[in-house]
Protein backbone atom coordinates (compact mmCIF):
# COMPACT_ATOMS: atom_id res chain seq x y z
CA UNK A 1 0.00 0.00 0.00
CA UNK A 2 1.13 3.68 -0.64
CA UNK A 3 2.50 6.05 1.80
CA UNK A 4 -0.38 8.66 2.38
CA UNK A 5 0.07 11.91 1.97
CA UNK A 6 0.33 15.82 2.62
CA UNK A 7 -1.04 17.24 -0.52
CA UNK A 8 -1.03 21.13 -0.47
CA UNK A 9 -2.93 22.81 -3.74
CA UNK A 10 -1.71 26.80 -4.40
CA UNK A 11 -4.38 28.24 -6.17
CA UNK A 12 -5.04 32.42 -6.68
CA UNK A 13 -8.50 31.99 -4.78
CA UNK A 14 -11.02 29.34 -4.14
CA UNK A 15 -14.48 28.30 -3.68
CA UNK A 16 -17.54 28.97 -3.05
CA UNK A 17 -16.99 33.07 -3.84
CA UNK A 18 -14.55 32.39 -6.61
CA UNK A 19 -15.84 29.56 -8.70
CA UNK A 20 -14.06 29.54 -12.62
CA UNK A 21 -12.10 26.56 -14.55
CA UNK A 22 -9.30 26.29 -12.50
CA UNK A 23 -10.64 26.81 -9.40
CA UNK A 24 -13.23 24.18 -10.00
CA UNK A 25 -10.23 21.76 -10.95
CA UNK A 26 -8.26 22.50 -7.95
CA UNK A 27 -11.53 21.27 -5.98
CA UNK A 28 -12.50 17.80 -8.18
CA UNK A 29 -8.60 16.72 -8.12
CA UNK A 30 -8.66 17.91 -4.36
CA UNK A 31 -11.70 15.99 -3.57
CA UNK A 32 -10.35 12.75 -5.37
CA UNK A 33 -7.11 12.89 -3.67
CA UNK A 34 -8.82 12.78 -0.63
CA UNK A 35 -9.53 9.03 -0.48
CA UNK A 36 -6.04 8.17 -0.11
CA UNK A 37 -3.87 11.81 1.29
CA UNK A 38 -4.74 14.67 3.30
CA UNK A 39 -5.27 17.39 1.27
CA UNK A 40 -5.37 20.99 2.02
CA UNK A 41 -6.06 24.02 -0.01
CA UNK A 42 -3.93 27.33 0.23
CA UNK A 43 -5.56 30.10 -1.53
CA UNK A 44 -5.52 33.76 -1.48
CA UNK A 45 -8.60 36.30 -1.01
CA UNK A 46 -9.39 40.44 -1.34
CA UNK A 47 -10.41 41.74 1.92
CA UNK A 48 -9.56 45.73 2.61
CA UNK A 49 -11.25 45.21 5.53
CA UNK A 50 -8.68 42.64 7.64
CA UNK A 51 -4.92 43.52 8.21
CA UNK A 52 -3.09 42.30 4.76
CA UNK A 53 -1.15 38.94 4.91
CA UNK A 54 -4.00 37.67 7.27
CA UNK A 55 -4.26 33.82 7.44
CA UNK A 56 -7.62 32.55 8.00
CA UNK A 57 -8.76 28.76 8.03
CA UNK A 58 -11.80 27.72 6.87
CA UNK A 59 -13.81 24.48 5.25
CA UNK A 60 -14.93 23.90 1.48
CA UNK A 61 -17.04 21.17 1.29
CA UNK A 62 -14.53 18.87 3.88
CA UNK A 63 -11.56 20.71 2.52
CA UNK A 64 -9.50 22.64 4.65
CA UNK A 65 -8.73 25.52 3.33
CA UNK A 66 -6.04 28.22 4.12
CA UNK A 67 -6.86 31.63 2.90
CA UNK A 68 -4.55 34.20 3.32
CA UNK A 69 -5.59 38.18 2.91
CA UNK A 70 -4.15 39.90 -0.20
CA UNK A 71 -4.78 43.35 -0.44
CA UNK A 72 -2.12 44.19 -2.76
CA UNK A 73 -0.22 46.42 -0.35
CA UNK A 74 2.63 46.82 -2.32
CA UNK A 75 5.53 49.86 -2.32
CA UNK A 76 5.92 48.95 -5.87
CA UNK A 77 5.18 46.76 -8.52
CA UNK A 78 7.55 43.96 -7.88
CA UNK A 79 5.70 43.61 -4.13
CA UNK A 80 2.80 42.49 -7.00
CA UNK A 81 4.49 39.20 -7.14
CA UNK A 82 6.67 38.50 -4.57
CA UNK A 83 6.10 40.15 -1.17
CA UNK A 84 8.18 39.56 2.01
CA UNK A 85 4.99 40.14 3.49
CA UNK A 86 3.10 37.12 1.98
CA UNK A 87 6.43 35.40 1.75
CA UNK A 88 6.18 35.49 5.34
CA UNK A 89 2.68 33.80 5.92
CA UNK A 90 3.22 31.65 3.11
CA UNK A 91 5.79 30.09 5.21
CA UNK A 92 3.77 30.03 8.34
CA UNK A 93 0.85 27.77 6.02
CA UNK A 94 3.66 25.70 5.07
CA UNK A 95 4.96 24.90 8.48
CA UNK A 96 1.27 24.63 9.65
CA UNK A 97 0.20 21.94 7.02
CA UNK A 98 3.81 20.23 6.21
CA UNK A 99 3.05 18.68 2.99
CA UNK A 100 5.12 16.05 1.26
CA UNK A 101 3.79 17.81 -1.72
CA UNK A 102 3.02 21.38 -3.20
CA UNK A 103 0.34 21.12 -6.56
CA UNK A 104 1.22 24.70 -7.64
CA UNK A 105 -1.61 26.17 -9.90
CA UNK A 106 -1.47 29.71 -9.57
CA UNK A 107 1.04 31.90 -8.25
CA UNK A 108 -1.20 35.17 -9.04
CA UNK A 109 -2.23 37.08 -5.35
CA UNK A 110 0.00 34.29 -3.72
CA UNK A 111 3.80 34.39 -4.86
CA UNK A 112 6.35 33.37 -6.88
CA UNK A 113 8.56 32.50 -3.63
CA UNK A 114 6.27 29.57 -2.90
CA UNK A 115 7.64 27.14 -4.67
CA UNK A 116 11.39 27.77 -2.88
CA UNK A 117 9.93 27.94 0.48
CA UNK A 118 8.51 24.77 -0.05
CA UNK A 119 11.33 22.84 -1.14
CA UNK A 120 13.06 24.58 1.61
CA UNK A 121 10.84 22.52 3.77
CA UNK A 122 11.52 19.12 1.84
CA UNK A 123 8.25 18.99 -0.71
CA UNK A 124 8.27 18.17 -3.54
CA UNK A 125 6.48 21.06 -5.79
CA UNK A 126 4.26 20.05 -9.05
CA UNK A 127 2.63 22.79 -11.16
CA UNK A 128 -0.15 23.02 -13.67
CA UNK A 129 -0.21 25.55 -16.37
CA UNK A 130 -3.41 26.45 -16.57
CA UNK A 131 -3.34 30.28 -18.36
CA UNK A 132 -0.25 32.69 -18.57
CA UNK A 133 -0.27 34.34 -15.24
CA UNK A 134 3.00 33.71 -14.52
CA UNK A 135 4.07 35.83 -17.35
CA UNK A 136 1.32 38.06 -18.06
CA UNK A 137 0.87 40.63 -15.42
CA UNK A 138 -2.64 41.63 -16.74
CA UNK A 139 -4.18 38.64 -15.22
CA UNK A 140 -2.87 35.90 -17.92
CA UNK A 141 -4.97 37.06 -20.82
CA UNK A 142 -2.30 38.15 -23.07
CA UNK A 143 -4.68 40.63 -24.62
CA UNK A 144 -4.01 44.17 -24.59
CA UNK A 145 -7.60 45.62 -24.11
CA UNK A 146 -7.12 49.12 -24.88
CA UNK A 147 -5.13 48.10 -27.73
CA UNK A 148 -7.73 45.49 -28.99
CA UNK A 149 -3.69 43.60 -29.52
CA UNK A 150 -3.70 40.02 -28.84
CA UNK A 151 0.02 38.99 -27.22
CA UNK A 152 1.66 36.42 -29.47
CA UNK A 153 4.77 37.75 -28.44
CA UNK A 154 5.35 39.22 -24.73
CA UNK A 155 6.63 42.91 -25.42
CA UNK A 156 7.77 44.27 -22.09
CA UNK A 157 7.35 48.22 -23.41
CA UNK A 158 3.31 46.76 -24.77
CA UNK A 159 2.89 44.88 -21.46
CA UNK A 160 4.07 48.81 -18.93
CA UNK A 161 1.35 50.16 -20.92
CA UNK A 162 -1.87 47.31 -20.81
CA UNK A 163 -0.60 46.95 -16.99
CA UNK A 164 -1.28 50.29 -15.72
CA UNK A 165 -4.70 50.25 -17.76
CA UNK A 166 -6.06 46.97 -16.14
CA UNK A 167 -7.95 46.51 -13.09
CA UNK A 168 -4.99 45.21 -11.32
CA UNK A 169 -3.37 48.45 -11.38
CA UNK A 170 -6.13 49.82 -9.79
CA UNK A 171 -6.07 47.32 -6.98
CA UNK A 172 -2.73 47.88 -6.38
CA UNK A 173 -3.29 51.72 -6.06
CA UNK A 174 -6.44 50.68 -3.95
CA UNK A 175 -3.89 48.61 -1.46
CA UNK A 176 -2.07 51.48 -1.10
CA UNK A 177 -5.14 53.86 0.27
CA UNK A 178 -5.69 51.42 2.88
CA UNK A 179 -2.15 51.60 4.37
CA UNK A 180 -2.98 55.73 5.48
CA UNK A 181 -4.39 56.15 8.74
CA UNK A 182 -7.69 55.02 8.69
CA UNK A 183 -7.07 52.62 5.90
CA UNK A 184 -9.37 49.82 7.55
CA UNK A 185 -12.32 52.19 7.77
CA UNK A 186 -11.82 52.87 3.99
CA UNK A 187 -11.43 49.15 3.08
CA UNK A 188 -14.43 48.13 4.95
CA UNK A 189 -16.35 51.47 2.82
CA UNK A 190 -14.72 49.71 -0.33
CA UNK A 191 -16.07 46.54 0.13
CA UNK A 192 -19.75 47.89 0.83
CA UNK A 193 -19.62 50.30 -2.00
CA UNK A 194 -18.47 46.79 -4.19
CA UNK A 195 -21.53 45.04 -3.00
CA UNK A 196 -23.93 47.72 -3.35
CA UNK A 197 -22.48 49.77 -6.24
CA UNK A 198 -19.87 47.73 -8.07
CA UNK A 199 -19.56 50.48 -11.09
CA UNK A 200 -18.74 53.42 -8.72
CA UNK A 201 -16.39 51.60 -6.79
CA UNK A 202 -14.79 50.41 -10.17
CA UNK A 203 -15.04 54.24 -11.23
CA UNK A 204 -12.91 55.37 -7.41
CA UNK A 205 -10.18 52.39 -7.57
CA UNK A 206 -9.14 53.45 -11.17
CA UNK A 207 -8.81 57.35 -10.06
CA UNK A 208 -5.87 55.82 -7.88
CA UNK A 209 -2.36 56.04 -8.71
CA UNK A 210 -0.12 53.17 -7.92
CA UNK A 211 3.28 55.08 -9.55
CA UNK A 212 4.63 53.84 -12.73
CA UNK A 213 5.16 50.65 -14.15
CA UNK A 214 7.98 50.42 -16.75
CA UNK A 215 9.38 47.97 -19.34
CA UNK A 216 12.34 47.45 -16.87
CA UNK A 217 9.53 46.26 -14.35
CA UNK A 218 8.20 43.84 -16.62
CA UNK A 219 11.78 42.49 -17.75
CA UNK A 220 12.34 42.18 -13.60
CA UNK A 221 8.84 40.24 -13.29
CA UNK A 222 9.41 37.46 -16.30
CA UNK A 223 13.16 37.14 -14.76
CA UNK A 224 11.53 36.23 -11.85
CA UNK A 225 9.31 33.72 -13.69
CA UNK A 226 11.64 31.99 -15.05
CA UNK A 227 13.35 31.24 -11.38
CA UNK A 228 9.89 29.93 -10.76
CA UNK A 229 10.50 27.58 -14.23
CA UNK A 230 13.30 26.26 -12.26
CA UNK A 231 12.06 26.17 -8.71
CA UNK A 232 9.07 23.37 -9.53
CA UNK A 233 9.80 19.65 -9.39
CA UNK A 234 7.92 19.00 -12.62
CA UNK A 235 5.12 20.64 -14.51
CA UNK A 236 2.12 19.41 -16.44
CA UNK A 237 0.70 21.49 -19.28
CA UNK A 238 -3.16 20.41 -20.29
CA UNK A 239 -2.16 20.86 -24.05
CA UNK A 240 1.18 20.57 -26.42
CA UNK A 241 0.80 24.35 -27.85
CA UNK A 242 0.92 25.62 -24.07
CA UNK A 243 3.75 23.63 -23.10
CA UNK A 244 5.66 24.48 -26.40
CA UNK A 245 4.82 28.23 -25.39
CA UNK A 246 6.38 27.85 -22.11
CA UNK A 247 9.66 26.22 -23.47
CA UNK A 248 10.02 28.96 -25.40
CA UNK A 249 9.64 31.23 -22.45
CA UNK A 250 12.32 29.07 -20.85
CA UNK A 251 11.21 26.63 -18.78
CA UNK A 252 13.34 23.23 -19.15
CA UNK A 253 11.45 20.78 -21.11
CA UNK A 254 12.74 18.08 -19.14
CA UNK A 255 10.99 19.53 -16.19
CA UNK A 256 7.43 19.67 -18.55
CA UNK A 257 4.84 16.71 -19.46
CA UNK A 258 2.45 16.79 -21.22
CA UNK A 259 -1.31 15.95 -20.30
CA UNK A 260 -3.12 13.02 -22.35
CA UNK A 261 -6.18 13.23 -20.36
CA UNK A 262 -6.02 9.34 -20.56
CA UNK A 263 -6.12 9.17 -24.53
CA UNK A 264 -3.77 7.72 -26.53
CA UNK A 265 -1.91 9.49 -29.15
Amino acid sequence: MSRRLRVLHAIHDFLPRHQAGSEIYAFDLAREQCARHDVFVLAAEYDPSAHHGTLRWRAHDGLPVIEVVNNWECDGFDRSYQSPRLDEQLGHALDAVRPDVVHVHSLFNLSFGLPRLARERGASVVGTLHDYTLVCPSGGQRVHVAEEYVCEEIDAERCSRCFVQSPLYSQMAAGRATRLPGGRMLGRAAKWMRRVAPSAATAAAAALDAGPVTAGDIRRRLAHARGVFEAVDLWVAPSASLGAEFVRLGLDPRRLEISDYGFAG
